[in-house]
């Protein structure tokens, strides 16, 4: 991603991933953790199902944007293996637009959803956390990875343009 957007973005990608990075490690921990304090002294943390469940899933998120912006996603290419670079720019830019169409769906669906859980006030079982913060801490990640299957669909395009 040679242009300043696609630098920008690259960036908020790799943040994005380190501060998803940084979520599973600390659920690693907090895990050890607990699991030592159960072995040593029979003491159980509370609430390390609720953390993971909710921290999970959000660092998931957080490592998309990343995948998009360095190609690491999963692409099937032994039928376009011989085509012309022209053929291969147009069917990424196609493959980049409708991951878009997906994400947009699926940033809707997490909208709608997010509001689904605070309006019906559902919390996890051990610390009562509410579901919709995981909703709410996902938004930004799927508005970057939104972002960035857009800008690599122009860019496709103007590759294929020549």
């Amino acid at each position: 991603m040679g242009d300043p957007l696609g630098r920008a973005i690259a960036r908020a990608a790799k943040g994005f991933a380190l501060v998803g990075g940084a979520i599973l490690f600390a659920l690693a921990g907090f895990t050890v953790l607990n699991i030592a304090l159960r072995t040593a002294f029979g003491w159980q943390l509370r609430g390390e199902f609720d953390l993971a469940g909710l921290g999970g899933a959000v660092a998931v998120f957080y490592f998309l944007p990343y995948g998009q912006v360095t190609g690491a996603h999963v692409s099937i290419e032994f039928l376009t293996r011989n085509a012309p670079r022209a053929v291969k720019a147009w069917l990424d830019a196609l493959a980049a637009t409708l991951f878009a169409l997906a994400i947009a769906l699926l940033a809707w669906r997490l909208a709608l959803g997010g509001f689904e859980m605070a309006a019906s006030g559902q919390e996890t079982a051990v610390l009562r956390l509410p579901f919709w913060g995981a909703y709410l801490a996902a938004a930004p990640a799927v508005a970057l990875l939104l972002l960035a299957c857009l800008h690599n669909a122009w860019r496709r395009i103007g590759e294929a343009r020549g």
